[in-house]
């Protein structure tokens, strides 16, 4: 139980010092998974945390993060950084895929569209800069579906 407190509070920190660098909407799920995981935080210390509260509290901030990690990739776009957006990309991915360990049910299903797009996304060379924008904000809008559908 100490191990799973020190992760957790780890976590937090390392989640509020990203929430400072992020854009505003950014910011604004971040925060919402923030909110979650000190309600688990609390939750462990007082004995009665559900590994089911602590599940979704973990894919809501790997949706957070996959968030900024789209946003990062959309600004870096936007100013003809393909190389960094395809590795911003690769991180988002990486925080879906474990999300996909946690969710289950259409919540499953809308984590693996979202993986799917994002891979489509780095690997079809043939799409244009506004194309490519169009549909990492078409990927934003599902992952605010999905905030919503987890709360």
């Amino acid at each position: 139980m100490e191990r799973s407190h020190s992760n957790l509070t780890g976590a937090i920190k390392k989640l509020e010092s990203i929430k400072a660098d992020a854009d505003s909407m950014s910011r604004k799920h971040i925060q919402t998974s923030l909110n979650d995981l000190y309600r688990a935080l609390e939750l462990m210390e007082s004995g009665k945390l559900e590994v089911d509260e602590l599940n979704t509290a973990s894919i809501l901030t790997l949706n957070a993060l996959t968030y900024y990690q789209i946003k990062s990739a959309e600004d870096f776009i936007r100013n003809n950084e393909f190389g960094k957006a395809k590795v911003a990309l690769e991180y988002g991915k990486s925080h879906v895929k474990n999300a996909l360990i946690f969710a289950d049910g259409d919540k499953k299903n809308h984590e693996i569209r979202i993986y799917t797009e994002m891979d489509a996304i780095i690997g079809d060379e043939s799409l244009n800069k506004s194309q490519r924008i169009k549909k990492l904000e078409e990927i934003l809008d599902e992952l605010e579906d999905l905030e919503v559908a987890y709360h």
